[in-house]
This record gives structure tokens, sequence and C-alpha cells, in this order.
């Protein structure tokens, strides 16, 4: 739909946007609801065996192999470009792409645990995005980029929020 009328794109995302947060919202608290006391770690091992978990494990399979261009293809990008800068040399991209994924596949494997070291990593990341970015962002944007100062009683309000979020990040991480 977005594709044909680009004016549609925000239309698209959002549609898209909401229909994987409920989709997140349904499936979490539904697999918390039903293995809550069994779980230690992560949910896909704490799963039992059936036609319904094995379907889960390998749903969450694809969505981790459909993902991981998204990921490895701009962190390869930004190596190369710092390393070698902008000259374009396409085996050389794809070596480090493929380094970068070993590496990462060897660190999951090796380190005990990985699971909640990218459970704190993700907690904390979408936390400061979610309550410390924004109010800061405008303050930010309104002293440098607003033709009127910016009022006192906004100041407050973004400085209390930016203070609740650091204390949001912290106590959720």
């Amino acid at each position: 739909e977005s594709m044909i009328h680009p004016s549609e794109f925000m239309n698209s995302c959002n549609k898209s946007l909401w229909i994987v947060f409920l989709a997140y919202c349904i499936m979490g608290n539904g697999l918390s609801m039903i293995f809550m006391q069994t779980i230690d770690s992560d949910v896909l091992s704490a799963l039992p065996y059936g036609a319904i978990p094995t379907a889960l494990r390998l749903l969450m399979a694809i969505v981790i192999l459909t993902t991981l261009p998204l990921i490895i293809i701009p962190a390869g990008a930004l190596v190369h470009d710092k390393v070698f800068g902008k000259a374009s040399n396409r085996s050389c991209e794809f070596a480090i792409r493929f380094l970068i994924a070993g590496a990462c596949a060897i660190l999951s494997v090796e380190l005990p645990s990985f699971v909640f070291v990218l459970s704190f990593i993700g907690c904390l990341c979408v936390s400061f995005i979610s309550f410390v970015y924004p109010p800061l962002a405008h303050i930010i944007c309104m002293c440098r980029f607003s033709t009127k100062p910016i009022s006192w009683q906004s100041m407050i309000l973004d400085v209390a929020m930016v203070t609740w979020g650091i204390f949001v990040t912290i106590f959720t991480s």
C-alpha cells in the first residue's frame, strides 16, 4: 500500500507497528501467564515439548533469521566505513559482516547466561529511548532551533521528565 502511494507510508507504518505491539503483548502476557512458575531463564528453553511450543520455537527462529540482516548489514557498513573509509570493496564488506556475525555467535555460546546480558541491554536501551531521550531532545531542539526562548515552565517540566526517565531507567534495568 505504501509503495504504490508513498503518501500512505506513515499510515502503513503506524498500522504495522500497532500489529507488532499487540502481537508482542498477547504472546508475552499469554506465555507469562502459562509458564510464569516454571521460567528460570529464557522462555524458549522453559517451553515444554509438543506441536505448539515447537511451532513457537520455529517462528522465533524465523524472526531471528529475517531480522538478522537488519542488524548485521548496517553494523558491517559502519565498521567498514570507519576502518577502510568510503571506498567500496564488496568482499571486504562481506568479510566484516561475517566476522561480526561470528563474533556474536561465539559470544552468545561461550558466555554463560548470555540471555540475561541481552535482557539487561535491551531493558536499558528501551527505557532510555522511551523515557530520557524525548524530553532531552525537546530541550536541545528548543534551545538550538526555536526562534523564541524556551519558557521556564517548559524547561522545568522537561528537566523533571529527564530526571524521572533516569530513575525509571535505573530501577527497571
